[in-house]
């Protein structure tokens, strides 16, 4: 990289996210670059074993009527600008301050986005809730001042339900070092593999990882946040990348037992001093676990792990009203209690299994799906959440609609279906498809639209129920283009997307053979070949 800057970033945040300010600086100055990628010439520079220094200090700030000395001189000997985005960032004048010294001084220079919280370029009733400071969101003119002309951040999402942490601060390093996010994120699928590997090697490796997690809550306080960040990022590893690999080889005896190391870890605290970002972590362990015994058919024992998952998110409810994240956490905890009843019928349907009470099941998961939805919809009222709940209300909306298809009851199904279509629409419009982006950059509209198909899929089934194959022909000829688009990305073949649209072009040859139409069937069965 460039030899004339001392810093290699210098990060922006607002006082009130202090905290994403250290957990970044902590995890860009400790990331090892993949040796292969260390000493290249790119068009900035030399590729370094680290990015270090990073510049990360407001401590002299608070008083202050300017930026001060110290910090202009950092901004100008810093190579790239990291903004951590959120309301309160929008809305201080230091962090504007920041972004508009660093455009001054360093022509050209790049700077990027870490949004923790918010939402981008927010319009209409999300206006209070935009997430980008003015002067990201337009470029400088020749004077140095602020333009009508708009801006175009590098941006990463690192909220859960968008890129996550990992592959966040994997696309802010990519954009630092100029080199593709591909080879960091198989560096670190690498890495991850190793671990599942020696994970898998000895049960007993996992104990002793864990155990000396464990063994960090009798450390002194000033770990305590260190000790935090590293067990809630194992959580994160066992709910991603190690339950990805182990759940196919049937590795869940294994799983299960780092699962209950990390349980471990938090039963070593306190409850009530958790906060709700560490609350939520521990519910969704408990909900790692009851996954992991639902895996293995043992329904009875994976409800009780739910709905201690469950217990957990309500007692906290009345403390974590302002936590967006958690809100959201606590809907999917209503889900998460009657998973084992949903995937226990859907079992007994797959395999025709006439010992179970189904019905009943799918009654018991249906009244878990539309008390999440009551969650939601209660924070959809207030309109500062309105518009990442929409998506959640779309996803629950979806699993009460398919509850009813399965007991037979098709109106409602229909009608929920719909509701989860309106939902889902108003992400459409904020996020729409270019087919000439880079999946990476269609990201949000890629989750859209999937979305978008899996309830017009559904909507289809509906109809061919119904009798109605004109109309589920129709929904389909919607929704097939988009799987099609997807399995077809030049960066790489979508398998779940060719699988669906390979099922649409079934489903149609079916519904063609059902309304007697024999040669149209064959024409579209060939297609599968």
């Amino acid at each position: 990289m460039g030899t004339d800057y001392t810093y290699k970033a210098f990060i922006s945040y607002s006082h009130a996210d202090e905290k994403w300010g250290r957990w970044l600086h902590r995890r860009l100055e400790s990331y090892h670059i993949p040796q292969h990628l260390t000493g290249k010439m790119q068009a900035e520079g030399t590729i370094p074993k680290r990015l270090k220094p990073i510049f990360r200090d407001r401590e002299d700030l608070a008083a202050a009527d300017d930026l001060g000395g110290k910090i202009e001189q950092a901004l100008a000997a810093s190579e790239n600008l990291i903004v951590i985005c959120s309301p309160a960032a929008a809305n201080s004048r230091w962090v504007g301050q920041e972004i508009m010294s660093f455009k001054r001084q360093n022509k050209g220079a790049k700077i990027f986005c870490l949004i923790v919280d918010g939402e981008p370029f927010a319009s209409g009733a999300e206006l209070t809730n935009e997430c980008f400071p003015k002067a990201l969101r337009f470029d400088i003119d020749q004077a140095g001042e602020l333009s009508e002309i708009p801006a175009e951040p590098l941006a990463a999402d690192i909220r859960p339900h968008a890129d996550g942490k990992r592959l966040g601060v994997l696309k802010l390093i990519s954009g630092i070092l100029g080199v593709g996010l591909d080879d960091l994120i198989q560096r670190d699928l690498q890495k991850s593999r190793r671990r599942v590997m020696t994970i898998t090697a000895t049960a007993s490796t996992a104990v002793l990882i864990m155990a000396g997690l464990t063994g960090f809550a009798l450390n002194a306080r000033k770990d305590a946040e260190a000790r935090r960040s590293e067990a809630e990022g194992l959580v994160d590893f066992m709910l991603g990348d190690l339950r990805d690999n182990l759940e196919p080889v049937g590795r869940l005896n294994v799983l299960n037992g780092v699962a209950l190391k990390a349980l471990g870890y938090y039963e070593s605290q306190d409850t009530s001093t958790l906060s709700c970002e560490a609350t939520s972590h521990k519910a969704r362990a408990y909900y790692l676990q009851a996954r992991i015994l639902v895996g293995k058919a043992e329904y009875e024992a994976a409800e009780i792990s739910a709905a201690q998952a469950k217990t957990l998110m309500q007692d906290k409810a009345t403390e974590c009203t302002k936590s967006h994240q958690f809100i959201i956490n606590h809907a999917h905890a209503e889900q998460w209690a009657v998973t084992p009843m949903w995937e226990r019928a859907l079992a007994s349907i797959n395999t025709r299994d006439n010992s179970t009470d189904v019905e009943t099941l799918l009654n018991q998961a249906l009244n878990g799906f539309q008390k999440s939805k009551q969650i939601l919809l209660s924070a959809h009222r207030n309109a500062e959440h309105i518009f990442n709940i929409d998506y959640e209300l779309a996803d629950v909306e979806l699993l009460i609609g398919k509850s009813y298809l399965y007991l037979g009851y098709y109106e409602e199904a229909d009608d929920h279906l719909r509701a989860g279509l309106q939902h889902i629409n108003f992400y459409i419009k904020e996020y729409p498809y270019d087919a000439h982006k880079t999946r990476d950059q269609n990201l949000q509209a890629h989750r859209v639209l999937d979305k978008w198909a899996d309830l017009l899929s559904w909507k289809a089934d509906i109809a061919e129920n119904q009798g109605h194959y004109s109309e589920a022909l129709n929904i389909i000829e919607q929704y097939r283009p988009i799987y099609e688009q997807f399995s077809n990305e030049q960066e790489s073949r979508d398998w779940e997307a060719y699988r669906a649209a390979l099922g649409a072009t079934y489903s149609m040859a079916r519904i063609r053979t059902k309304n007697n139409q024999f040669n149209i069937s064959a024409q579209l069965l060939a297609e599968l070949d």
